[in-house]
């Protein structure tokens, strides 16, 4: 299949959308700035329908939670969109929510062995028609194709399939590429967005594509537990200003002097030849998750990673879910990142892609494995399993090394 395919698919689903009785829908979508502008574009598109939305921005879509909101949240009638996950639990999550009239997963990560949905649910997924979702099409560009595919008055939506592409890192050479550099031509064609040194917003020349996106980054990782992803959201609706720019700063403070202190420790610890993890203290307790995926990026970037080695990072899942309250886990969430010459080494086949890693990691816990690309992944697992779960990620590089060599 191919991107022709994708598209026709999109406009496969947009009919469906678009012959749907207005009831309620309810939106899960990921923290991260490619989740918060695919929530915003999905918001919009619905809140233009007459929908009657209900929004929660989650870090991960762990099961628990899950099934508790099926519980007391769900009801039949409902529609239920996912944006930014889901694809590595399509058939766990349409089975959870059997019962509803439509669920719509709108994601680029990789897919399950049983991604094949029936009815009600749908999966909107490039990777099948040999679309890299990891460098030419985030989930907000997944997001916003088809929101245009519903309407075309959602081509306003463009700019922020754009920054979503930008926050998710598919930049290459300083460039877009792919179904990403359309979607950027389509908001340069509607006077939102300019490249020049970078890409940047017309009617705000002083905002970078990119600050604006490290700054939903931080509001949705750092502030995620202090109202941060609202204030994302309603930045990509009414434009950044100086106000947002005050909050992102603030919590951008607290997170700089968290890392510094997490520096100075020199928390580095190898295992075998092939991994290198770290623990995130207590001083990182008031923020949200993704913020241990931020702390693996930038510790990548500061050189202070073997970039030969995979690095691990774990960090505990806080005991608060925005919007639905109290909730406990006991769990880590555990990410994991491969630096620029590891990456080119999977993307040339000479190294182990962390889809693969993970596949054989959850097959060995009790690990809730989602949203994961090759060079970037993540999982969550019991505090008291952190050690094994080291252990067999060694192992298993080991044997792929072994078979490798022979």
């Amino acid at each position: 299949m191919t991107q022709k395919d994708f598209l026709h698919h999109l406009d496969d689903i947009a009919g469906k959308i678009r012959s749907l009785e207005v009831g309620r829908l309810i939106l899960f979508h990921h923290n991260d700035a490619d989740g918060l502008t695919s929530g915003s574009i999905l918001y919009r598109l619905f809140e233009r329908l007459g929908w009657d939305i209900r929004r929660y921005c989650l870090e991960k879509p762990y099961p628990a939670l899950l099934e508790f909101l099926q519980v007391n949240l769900v009801e039949p009638d409902d529609v239920i969109v996912i944006a930014d996950f889901g694809s590595g639990i399509a058939r766990e999550l349409s089975a959870l929510f059997s019962g509803i009239r439509m669920g719509l997963i709108c994601d680029h990560h990789g897919l399950s062995s049983t991604h094949t949905l029936t009815e009600p649910w749908h999966l909107v997924n490039p990777l099948p028609y040999g679309v890299p979702g990891d460098r030419e099409c985030s989930a907000s560009a997944v997001c916003y194709l088809l929101s245009r595919a519903v309407s075309a008055e959602n081509v306003d939506c463009a700019v922020t399939a754009v920054i979503g592409a930008v926050g998710d890192r598919h930049l290459e050479a300083g460039r877009l590429q792919g179904l990403n550099e359309e979607i950027f031509v389509e908001a340069r064609s509607c006077g939102d967005v300019f490249l020049e040194d970078t890409y940047r917003l017309t009617n705000a020349p002083g905002f970078t594509l990119e600050e604006i996106a490290d700054g939903l980054d931080i509001l949705g990782s750092i502030a995620y537990l202090r109202g941060g992803p609202d204030i994302g959201i309603k930045a990509l609706a009414e434009g950044p200003g100086q106000d947002e720019r005050h909050f992102v700063r603030q919590y951008e403070k607290e997170y700089q002097e968290a890392y510094a202190s997490l520096r100075a420790r020199a928390p580095l610890m190898n295992a075998g030849a092939s991994v290198q993890y770290f623990y995130l203290p207590e001083a990182f307790s008031s923020m949200g998750v993704k913020t241990v995926g931020l702390v693996c990026e930038r510790m990548i970037q500061d050189g202070l990673s073997d970039p030969s080695k995979y690095l691990l990072g774990f960090q505990q899942i806080p005991d608060q879910i925005p919007g639905v309250g109290p909730f406990r886990f006991d769990r880590y969430k555990v990410s994991f990142r491969a630096a620029p010459p590891l990456r080119e080494r999977i993307q040339s086949g000479d190294a182990e892609p962390l889809t693969r890693v993970l596949e054989y990691l959850g097959a060995q816990h009790a690990c809730f494995v989602d949203a994961c690309h090759p060079h970037a992944a993540a999982l969550t697992i019991a505090t008291n399993e952190a050690e094994q779960l080291i252990e067999s990620c060694v192992t298993y590089l080991q044997e792929v090394a072994a078979v490798s060599s022979q």
